[in-house]
């Protein structure tokens, strides 16, 4: 008898389901999904960093000539969440925990000084989708697809934990559909009312 994983991830699914190379193939991209995000987040922090010391966004970036630029904060940042993963789950899951408190904390701080600070004459009620065009909606999904990456690798660390009791409901996956729901309608309305404030 065969025995599969239990945490409910796209691999597992794709396992069950099709079989063995479906799986692979879904794994291979779950993968280039986690790199591509990672550079891409490495990347933005990097940027924003500069333009918060009000630099240019390519302070941390070195041209090598050859047409590939480095960019050594990006670099750096993803060592260290690297190296921090490393530890294991009960110290990664506390770093976790404190950055997300931080980043939350942030975003309620700029909505709320973006809607204190803002002008009503700077909203427009008439944008819509066909002023962008096929590219403007292809841009906004990409952007949308960043909140929830994450999501499948909380369903994967579960498998690294070893006794399922000791887990936070959160990790554990035990909590009930309403709460998922509850929460993703919560952190969908901070990333709306945070564009909206931009």
């Amino acid at each position: 008898m065969q025995e599969y994983p239990v945490a409910g991830s796209a691999f597992t699914y794709t396992l069950v389901t099709f079989g063995e190379f479906p799986a692979y193939i879904t794994m291979g991209m779950l993968l280039l999904q986690y790199v591509v995000a990672m550079a891409a987040v490495g990347q933005g922090f990097s940027q924003y960093l500069a333009l918060l010391c009000n630099q240019s966004a390519t302070l941390f970036v070195i041209e090598t000539g050859v047409g590939v630029d480095i960019d050594i904060m990006a670099f750096g940042v993803i060592l260290v969440l690297s190296l921090a993963l490393t530890f294991g789950v009960r110290e990664s899951a506390t770093f976790i925990n404190i950055v997300t408190v931080a980043k939350l904390v942030l975003i309620v701080f700029i909505c709320i000084m973006g809607y204190v600070y803002s002008q009503p004459g700077t909203f427009s009620s008439q944008f819509t989708l066909h002023q962008k065009g096929t590219d403007g909606i292809f841009q906004g999904a990409a952007i949308i697809m960043f909140a929830y990456v994450a999501f499948d690798a909380v369903c994967n660390a579960v498998e690294e934990v070893r006794t399922r009791g000791t887990v936070h409901a959160r990790v554990a996956g035990s909590e009930s559909r309403l709460m998922v729901l509850g929460r993703y309608t919560l952190f969908n309305q901070l990333y709306f009312r945070l564009g909206l404030v931009l």
